[in-house]
């Protein structure tokens, strides 16, 4: 019997499987910049919004999304949390390519990237909605606990490719672009 690979970890896992058949993967945070200045032939983010014209777009897949603390928050000894609950708390939120998430707290932190995020909320530093193969990855698994909020009726976070108008990708592209969206729909499970 095959063993099933743990979606949770879906970057780590990706990664690992791209560096076994190319030696050099790089992440960054503005991956778009990367691929304007053609220093990356596509780049993997998610769907935050219109893109620049110089770039051509596939959906690849969606990953969910839920509400996290730090494993010692308070809001963990409530069986169901209310937005009136987590105003209370200072709220930590993505905010790239001049798009913020909605508020639902009147103090707020910001950042330009998910995985920062996480570590802000295993610092105890602030609640925050995550993906939760980000939430769930090795490195935060211990320390972030996911909270229910009946209340918060989370979208599933659209995820692209994007590579520069007009160019012709080749096989290890598309190669790629099958293997991520494998394990996009594999986390969705």
């Amino acid at each position: 019997m095959r063993r099933r690979e743990n979606p949770l970890n879906l970057r780590t896992q990706f990664i690992a499987n791209l560096r076994d058949r190319h030696r050099t993967v790089r992440m960054t945070t503005e991956v778009a910049d990367y691929v304007n200045q053609e220093r990356a032939d596509l780049a993997f983010h998610f769907d935050r919004g219109p893109l620049r014209d110089c770039f051509d777009q596939r959906h690849i897949g969606v990953l969910t999304q839920a509400v996290f603390v730090a494993s010692a928050h308070s809001l963990l000894q409530k069986q169901a949390v209310r937005r009136t609950d987590l105003a209370r708390y200072r709220q930590l939120v993505m905010h790239a390519e001049d798009v913020e998430e909605s508020i639902y707290s009147p103090r707020v932190w910001r950042s330009d990237s998910f995985y920062t995020l996480a570590e802000m909320v295993a610092d105890d530093l602030g609640w925050a909605i995550l993906p939760v193969n980000i939430a769930n990855d090795d490195r935060h698994a211990k320390s972030l606990r996911q909270v229910s909020c009946p209340s918060l009726a989370l979208p599933l976070l659209s995820v692209r490719m994007l590579w520069c108008q007009g160019k012709t990708l080749g096989t290890v592209a598309h190669w790629v672009e099958k293997r991520f969206m494998k394990l996009l729909q594999e986390s969705c499970r």
